[in-house]
């Protein structure tokens, strides 16, 4: 999948409700009131140890109404100095110590009968001061380590979104199935004169309209990225975030029987410090190879050492339980990899477009960022051209986006291809689509060219391009819709962009889409409560099929191009992302997260990062196929 830039959601800096007394403990009859359904009774099979070693001062306010009411605060907030000893409320194994924009330094704890302890907003300080230079977590604890109750695990501090606080410890006591409990008559040693209060729980059904879930597999790790389906088979990628790659590589699952999808085994894996960004599958027939080839996009993650390989890797799957590695292309050092591409074959020859961001200021050749890879030969690809906007584009449009921009902000960052292989559309960041005439593709010639116009921020990511209805649609990806933290500065998530690309070589604007909850309401103001841009999507005669992370998939009619018409939708249940990248703004961690989708054989393939792949049908479908 084309585009994706930022992952990790900016956290506004959120003021902490703090209960009306702070000295001593308050009672829970003081919050009761603040639940939003009755109580029910969960009792966790230990006692639990007060998590600091300082005079309590407990604020509960477990279940209270945070950011207007868009979440509810899972745990409690246990007011003590800086530095002060956080302690394990009772014994078990670290599962987590980690950060994160919101929880600042943490540790989770796993204890018996599948229970977790977390300790947020941990300390990073040097002590005596604010200067973000310390460290919260106590010597010997890290992942997998074993502690006792009442066991030094950290120290008290303000990290994350608690830097406008006064130092505390958010604590969490969650059951197996996440469901945060309050920790609060437990730790103040009550639990036998008040009843233990329980968050309401987000639903476990998806929200659908228009469209039938048939099957659904979870890998279980989280992380999952691209899907592309094809000849009965999926395949499901793995993302990246910051320094966390898992390195997942691409699962490959049989869906001969949608409700029971089985997975067959696994190809890219093993590239330490990558992220499979992006995965194609599809037939060739060449003098070299006539079969089923999988190609997929490897970009580095942070923290990474320059030998980490970075490019493509393409698989014989002619037989997707026995796959066969064949070749690579390696896009170079100083290079951070491949973010999107594109592939077309036709006439024996076999094409890669592969945008390569900033590649022309960091690659020791200075080769452009749009890569024209030929892999006719799949053990041996070759270089045919490459195009940099910064360097090759009309001069008059280049100077027009470089005017007061970082040249870095004009990279490519995905590149689609018209499939009669005439054209094909450049995403660059902040400087709009460029349409290349690829007819020669040894002789690239730019036939028009976007701007940003319609989405004043830029942030061009993928496009998807309906040859039936000669209609581009650019999405434009905002992962964070606040300006300079400022939560009443809020404009918008990210939008889609339609153009006319017809019969005129320059684009011309139609019209713009977006989700409900990606929009300012009358306030100004988005919803804070998900995480609402848009990244992958694909064209099926005229209907756009669009992946809106917490706004699911929605299924958009195109025919009349001035007024898009949502037809269909899905929203998986909320997950949780295990390695704690993705959060909302307000702080929300179960979420649905819809990823990326594509259309094979009239089933719809849908990817959430948290909940692994669904297979869906068009309660009315149209006409897709491979």
């Amino acid at each position: 999948m084309a585009g994706r830039k930022r992952y990790i959601v900016h956290l506004a800096v959120l003021a902490l409700v703090v209960a009306s007394t702070l000295v001593g403990i308050s009672s829970p009859a003081q919050s009761s009131a603040m639940y939003a359904q009755p109580p029910a009774a969960f009792t966790p099979p230990f006692p639990l140890v007060y998590p600091i070693d300082a005079p309590r001062q407990f604020a509960d306010t477990f279940g209270a109404a945070r950011d207007g009411g868009d979440r509810l605060h899972q745990g409690g907030d246990l007011f003590a100095p800086k530095m002060a000893p956080v302690l394990a409320t009772a014994a078990g194994r670290i599962s987590a110590v980690d950060w994160s924009p919101s929880a600042g330094y943490y540790i989770e704890i796993a204890h018996a009968g599948g229970w977790k302890s977390r300790y947020l907003h941990l300390n990073n300080d040097t002590p005596g001061t604010d200067d973000g230079l310390g460290f919260g977590i106590a010597e010997g604890i890290g992942v997998g380590a074993s502690v006792a109750a009442g066991q030094v695990i950290g120290y008290v501090g303000d990290s994350g979104n608690a830097e406008s606080s006064s130092p505390h410890l958010h604590f969490e006591l969650r059951m197996r199935d996440w469901t945060p409990v309050n920790p609060y008559p437990f730790v103040i040693g009550r639990s036998s004169e008040t009843t233990l209060y329980v968050l309401p729980e987000l639903s476990d059904d998806p929200v659908v309209s228009g469209i039938e879930v048939l099957g659904h597999i979870d890998p279980g790790e989280g992380f999952n990225g691209d899907v592309r389906a094809y000849g009965g088979f999926a395949y499901l990628a793995t993302i990246g975030v910051g320094e966390t790659c898992p390195a997942g590589g691409v699962r490959i699952y049989s869906v001969e029987d949608p409700a029971d999808p089985e997975e067959l085994g696994m190809i890219a894996d093993g590239y330490e410090g990558t992220s499979t960004e992006q995965v194609w599958v599809g037939s060739i027939a060449t003098d070299h190879f006539v079969g089923d080839i999988a190609v997929v996009a490897h970009r580095i993650c942070e923290g990474t050492t320059p030998e980490v390989f970075r490019g493509l890797t393409i698989y014989d799957v002619s037989d997707p339980a026995s796959p066969v590695a064949l070749g690579f292309y390696e896009t170079g050092s100083g290079t951070a990899g491949v973010e999107g591409f594109d592939v077309w074959a036709e006439d024996g020859r076999v094409v890669v477009a592969a945008a390569v961001p900033n590649s022309l200021l960091d690659n020791m050749r200075s080769l452009g960022d749009v890569r024209f890879v030929d892999i006719s030969d799949p053990l041996s690809p070759s270089d045919i051209v490459d195009w940099d906007f910064r360097r090759d584009a009309d001069p008059v449009d280049r100077d027009t986006a470089a005017d007061g921009a970082d040249p870095r902000d004009l990279h490519a960052s995905g590149v689609t291809f018209d499939p009669d292989g005439r054209r094909a559309f450049v995403s660059l960041w902040d400087a709009g689509v460029v349409v290349l005439d690829v007819s020669t593709i040894e002789s690239l010639r730019t036939l028009g060219w976007t701007d940003s116009l319609g989405h004043s921020e830029g942030k061009s990511g993928s496009t998807l391009f309906s040859t039936e209805l000669q209609t581009l649609v650019v999405n434009h990806e905002d992962l964070d819709p606040l300006d300079d933290g400022d939560d009443q500065a809020a404009q918008s998530w990210g939008v889609q962009t339609v153009f006319d690309v017809g019969m005129q070589d320059r684009p011309e604007f139609v019209t713009k889409y977006s989700v409900e909850d990606a929009l300012p309401n009358s306030d100004g103001l988005v919803s804070l409560g998900g995480i609402y841009s848009v990244g992958d999507s694909l064209a099926v005669g005229h209907y756009a099929y669009s992946a809106w992370l917490s706004g699911g998939l929605r299924v958009v009619d195109l025919s009349n191009p001035l007024e898009p018409m949502e037809v269909a939708s899905f929203v998986p249940p909320a997950g949780i992302d295990p390695h704690d990248r993705f959060v909302s703004p307000n702080g929300v961690i179960k979420l649905p997260l819809v990823w990326s989708v594509h259309a094979s054989n009239g089933l719809i393939y849908v990817s959430d990062i948290n909940t692994g792949l669904w297979i869906l049908r068009l309660i009315e479908a149209p006409t897709n196929a491979e």
